[in-house]
């Protein structure tokens, strides 16, 4: 049978090339680690994402889908809304959307909702969460709860959402999680309940702390550059392809998240704000271990590197006068 052959609308195209030269130019970092990444399993990739390594932002395609699951949540939350009995927050009488904060602020989630008057459990608060997904992977879901029953198919199915359940059952001081996942525009849905497990949950919040506080990379889950999970991580070229990383105060060799959540620049001796830490100074140094080469000597201010193809390079900051006592 002969192939349907593909019309590309060149307006299309351009309109797919928009969206991602908006969404590079508008790119900001969030400043915190976030519970919603503490499931992928390279901690190298997480440590890398708090250190605002690479501009990680979706293609288009990714870009219209994530609009897609705000829409689809608005919807699901209006449709529970309307089962007599149920109650689901999602805002803080504060206005603020639910959520946590930890390691000083440098650890935080955010909770689509708090949900109570289920008619499987209407005495039991459950931590809410609705996903918009791809019809296999919605089929895939229902599988899951088939072969393994609903209690295990959550971790089954998409290990990171199960960890970010088990994480947002861990600060909010509760025992149940209920997911709605939802097929594309919100047409067909289905739950999955999920009950917390305290060791599950001690384990992510050690991680998360190691992964925040690490003074440098951890080891990456493959040194294979083929990899699954290597291959659609932001931070492959930083990790895998000799890519220097962006400049900013995160990827300096003088900065040190501290416990307060703030960070600090050693080699000012300063508190460093958000605005600066996204700029830089003067005085910025690649961190070592995010250079493609092998440190032999340093100074104050410079490092040279042995590289890949024997030559040497220097890396040199461009010291400026700062006041003293300033906070940047």
């Amino acid at each position: 049978m002969a192939k349907i052959p593909v019309v590309t609308d060149p307006t299309l195209v351009a309109l797919d090339a928009a969206i991602v030269e908006r969404l590079v130019t508008e790119w900001k970092p969030r400043p915190y680690y976030g519970a919603s990444a503490v499931g992928y399993e390279c901690e190298r990739r997480g440590w890398l994402s708090f250190r605002w390594a690479a501009v990680d932002v979706p293609d288009a395609l990714g870009s219209r889908r994530i609009e897609d699951g705000h829409r689809g949540e608005d919807v699901v939350a209006a449709l529970l809304r309307a089962v007599p009995g149920v109650t689901l927050r999602t805002h803080g009488p504060d206005g603020r959307q639910l959520g946590f904060s930890d390691l000083g602020g440098h650890y935080r989630g955010h909770y689509d909702g708090l949900i109570t008057g289920l008619l499987q459990a209407p005495v039991t608060e459950h931590v809410w969460e609705c996903k918009i997904v791809g019809d296999k992977v919605y089929a895939s879901l229902s599988k899951s709860k088939i072969d393994l029953g609903e209690k295990a198919a959550l971790k089954a199915w998409n290990p990171v959402y199960y960890a970010q359940a088990q994480v947002y059952m861990h600060y909010a001081g509760l025992s149940r999680h209920y997911l709605v996942a939802a097929s594309a525009g919100a047409r067909d849905l289905q739950s999955v309940r999920t009950e917390y497990d305290p060791v599950e949950g001690a384990r992510l919040t050690a991680k998360a702390h190691r992964i925040v506080f690490a003074t440098r990379p951890p080891e990456r889950i493959s040194d294979n550059p083929a990899w699954y999970q290597c291959g659609y991580c932001p931070h492959r070229t930083q990790c895998h392809e000799g890519g220097f990383p962006l400049q900013n105060c995160r990827t300096c060799t003088h900065s040190t998240p501290t416990p307060d959540g703030r960070w600090l620049c050693e080699r000012r001796k300063l508190i460093i704000g958000e605005k600066t830490q996204r700029e830089g100074c003067s005085l910025y140094l690649y961190h070592p271990d995010l250079v493609p080469g092998k440190p032999v000597d340093s100074g104050d201010d410079w490092i040279e590197y042995e590289m890949p193809d024997g030559s040497v390079w220097r890396n040199e900051a461009t010291p400026q006068p700062i006041a003293q006592g300033a906070q940047l």
